[in-house]
């Protein structure tokens, strides 16, 4: 599969939040939430951004655990790089899941922080996990409708 551009990317846009499909890490389904203002922490978000902020990332986790039918999604903001404040939405699906087990040798309970740096690291260049413009598509349709009722 070629890359992706990242005007191709989009899935959803108002006032407040960008959400894109990621372009670099190349998993189906994983997603980042951008607030458009300068805010590098969420204690620095607008007012009317912070009041939607819960109800804006629980409408994509629901549409990207749905879309994928992960056995968990995972919501994080790290931050480390200091860049523009922004949310990933991480489907751990079961194929995922199995492949990183097979990879690090692992079984038992999974440990998301190892599984989510190796998925992020193995999926990067050509390597793609899962059909990210079918993903696109559907989660673009969906976000249309379920953010904004969200919101």
């Amino acid at each position: 599969m070629t890359g992706i551009a990242r005007q191709d990317a989009w899935l959803y846009e108002d006032d407040d939040f960008l959400i894109e499909h990621s372009v670099y890490y190349r998993i189906a389904g994983l997603v980042f939430v951008s607030p458009k203002s300068d805010a590098r922490r969420v204690a620095e978000l607008p007012r009317q951004s912070l009041q939607r902020l819960g109800a804006v990332l629980g409408a994509v986790e629901h549409a990207v655990s749905e879309l994928m039918s992960a056995e968990n999604v995972y919501v994080a903001r790290y931050g480390e790089s200091g860049g523009p404040l922004h949310f990933h939405v991480f489907p751990r699906t079961a194929g995922i899941t199995a492949a990183w087990r097979e990879a690090a040798g692992r079984s038992g309970s999974v440990d998301a922080p190892a599984l989510v740096s190796w998925a992020n690291a193995t999926y990067t260049g050509s390597a793609c996990f899962g059909d990210i413009p079918n993903a696109i598509d559907v989660l673009r349709e969906r976000f249309a409708n379920d953010v904004e009722q969200a919101a």
